[in-house]
């Protein structure tokens, strides 16, 4: 479950973000036939006067960052593993309109039998079937160049 305390909102951009990744989880799910692809699935949402709740699938497996602090070095083996549940989750998004916009290993979390599922929507894109993106947004240290440039960018992005 993902709480969010509304006094932690302070700025508009901050209550979109909170509204963003609610509306593209449910829409996800509203998509998905059965399970979602490796992303995480909203369960439901709601909201008391202090905070906002998002009640999603439950990562026991924890963050790929962790695992790859914690490894230091994987087996190609189990790269491709990862890479391909990877990859098999942001076709998906990408096909619904929607860009992920902060892919990172932190954002990565591994369900009980170690797949993946892509979580941390707050930034993400919807509604984009075509053009150029041009919000300067992401983790620094993951953005692809032509988000940094501010050039405009598209799901090519995403798989930097």
């Amino acid at each position: 479950m993902k709480v969010v305390r509304k006094d932690r909102l302070q700025s508009e951009s901050d209550k979109k973000q909170a509204v963003v990744e609610r509306n593209v989880l449910a829409l996800l799910a509203a998509e998905a036939e059965e399970d979602l692809p490796f992303i995480v699935r909203l369960h439901c949402a709601f909201q008391t006067s202090q905070r906002v709740y998002l009640v999603m699938d439950y990562a026991s497996g924890g963050e790929l960052f962790f695992h790859m602090k914690r490894e230091q070095l994987m087996s190609e083996d189990v790269v491709r593993f990862y890479a391909g549940e990877i990859i098999l989750a942001l076709e998906f998004l990408h096909s619904n309109g929607i860009l992920h916009r902060d892919l990172k290993p932190e954002n990565v979390l591994l369900d009980p039998d170690g797949h993946v599922m892509l979580t941390d929507f707050g930034l993400a894109k919807e509604n984009f079937f075509s053009g150029k993106a041009h919000s300067w947004c992401g983790t620094e240290d993951y953005m692809a160049p032509e988000v940094i440039l501010k050039e405009g960018y598209d799901e090519a992005a995403d798989w930097y």
